[in-house]
């Protein structure tokens, strides 16, 4: 095997950049022990609350007494919670600044030379392992027995130099600069952000409505651009937070290699996320798939701050795009949101097994009937090409009735986005209107939880920024090949609407999948 020669400076160079990395992971993992205090502590209050809500339940206490009890718990632990955040405070600036450090000394040209070669050490003996694996397939072709248990002799030969190797790479390795990060994300967001808007003003709903150029001064296009202009804020907002409390802990991943992965969850999900499909449940998938998470408790902050920003740019494009009653539009988002605060309330009383049946159930059988409603199919009348719902009207107050609902089952993990198209096509609109209606609603409301999950720091930093980086591509590109690409088409929406009924029999089998789940573990956890 051949073998790379490391110069006595070399050699130095890559014992110094060990030593750094050494003495960083020794400060991030103070800063993690830190993180940990500050989650038991906040367990143990909520905890104290929660005894004394069960004593307001119980009618032990008044309600006033209650909230005497839990202002003495806060008071009572606020000392303590002020000197652990100081304490994480100065083990985050002290974790940055070794960073920098550390950063700044592989650019010298020496290092880049070094971990160069320390790549192309770790590159040979992967190579070879490779080599010895082909020549005994080679030889062994019919004997697969044989052929594995060669296999594992040779990992087994290789496995203490290939971890020293790439334990030393790890170490000496570029990762992401803070200043990279945050440059990447906000030219990227600059750059989809004005495009989108670009080709809907220019291209799109010249071609969807005939020619007709985007009305600006209209009083629908008034309120959408202040929709769009309130979202906007969100994102920016949103973004802000994300960015300084992700580029801050950048030092606890910067041995992951998951930043390039992150970027092609994001694009690949968001992409059918703006169709209709979500990206939650295929985001966790590909999670697993590419190993790009290893935390399993880091899940929900990742899925709720990574798709944040893209959701709001799905939702900013095609309130823009679509043309929808901006009263309808902004009554059924509104509901939507009032559900969801209800629904967060009501969350720990509901039993989400029974919801998960009976949603799985409603959205098969309306699944069907759209199908049969289908304008190809046509048994029955079904989705027709109203932009919105009159107030004079029975249909507009249902809607409201049934997106408080829905906003409420967000809270507890029910996706929006199938029973929202499912309603807007059972009650005469065209399809197309469901879009800004479902994506203003998760735009409005996802900021909320992903600022607490961003407080918290339950989140992976690179990964989280890496999907919402690529998700704002594949909002675009879902933008540009599903709807601008059919733009004009008459027969669009037919084939638009298969695919929403594709989606809702999806959410149908997803939910009544995870209800057999629930089902199966409540089984076993008896026996």
């Amino acid at each position: 095997m051949k073998q790379v020669q490391f110069t006595d400076q070399q050699n130095s160079v890559k014992q110094e950049l060990i030593s750094k990395d050494f003495e960083l992971q020794k400060v991030c993992d103070q800063f993690e022990e830190t993180v940990s205090k500050l989650d038991v502590l906040n367990q143990k209050i909520l905890d104290e609350k929660n005894k004394i809500k069960e004593q307001v339940k119980s009618k032990s206490i008044s309600s006033s007494q209650a909230k005497e009890m839990i202002a003495k718990v806060n008071q009572d632990f606020k000392i303590e919670k002020q000197n652990i955040n100081q304490q994480l405070a100065n083990k985050n600036q002290e974790m940055e600044k070794s960073f920098a450090e550390l950063n700044s000394a592989k650019q010298e040209k020496t290092a880049r030379e070094t971990i160069a070669k320390v790549k192309e050490q770790l590159n040979i003996l992967k190579s070879q392992i490779r080599v010895e694996k082909k020549e005994v397939k080679t030889a062994n072709q019919s004997n697969k027995e044989l052929i594995k248990k060669e296999y594992a002799k040779i990992d087994s030969q290789y496995a203490k130099q290939l971890k020293e190797l790439c334990d030393e790479y790890k170490a000496v390795k570029k990762g992401v600069s803070k200043t990279s990060l945050i440059m990447i994300y906000i030219i990227s967001a600059v750059v989809v952000l004005i495009a989108a808007l670009s080709i809907n003003y220019l291209v799109y709903y010249p071609q969807a409505n005939g020619g007709a150029k985007y009305d600006f001064g209209a009083k629908e296009s008034l309120i959408a651009l202040g929709l769009s202009g309130v979202l906007l804020l969100l994102v920016i907002s949103t973004s802000y937070l994300l960015l300084k409390d992700s580029s801050k802990m950048l030092p606890l991943e910067r041995k992951n290699n998951t930043f390039q992965k992150g970027v092609i969850i994001g694009f690949i999900t968001d992409f059918f996320d703006t169709i209709g499909i979500g990206s939650f449940a295929p985001t966790i998938v590909f999670l697993k798939a590419l190993k790009a998470n290893d935390d399993d408790k880091k899940i929900p902050g990742i899925l709720n701050i990574s798709h944040t920003v893209p959701v709001i740019f799905e939702a900013i494009i095609f309130i823009a795009a679509v043309r929808v009653d901006p009263f309808t539009l902004i009554t059924l988002i509104a509901m939507a949101v009032i559900g969801s605060y209800f629904g967060a309330m009501l969350a720990n009383k509901i039993d989400k097994k029974k919801i998960k049946l009976v949603m799985g159930v409603l959205l098969f059988f309306t699944a069907i009937m759209m199908l049969l409603s289908h304008p190809m199919i046509q048994v029955f009348k079904g989705a027709g090409n109203e932009t919105g719902l009159p107030f004079d009207e029975w249909k507009i107050y249902f809607a409201s009735f049934i997106f408080l609902i829905l906003g409420g089952l967000m809270s507890l993990g029910i996706g929006l986005y199938a029973p929202a198209m499912a309603v807007v096509a059972l009650l005469g609109m065209d399809v197309t209107v469901a879009f800004p209606i479902m994506m203003g609603s998760t735009a409005f409301l996802m900021p909320i939880g992903s600022i607490r999950f961003i407080q918290d720091k339950n989140y992976a930093p690179k990964v989280t920024v890496a999907i919402a980086i690529g998700g704002m591509f594949g909002v675009i590109c879902a933008f540009l090949a599903v709807f601008v690409g059919f733009a004009g088409n008459t027969e669009f929406v037919k084939y638009l609407l298969f695919l929403v009924i594709v989606v809702i029999f999806y959410a149908s089998f997803s939910m009544l999948y995870d209800f057999y789940k629930i089902i199966k573990k409540d089984k076993l956890q008896r026996e």
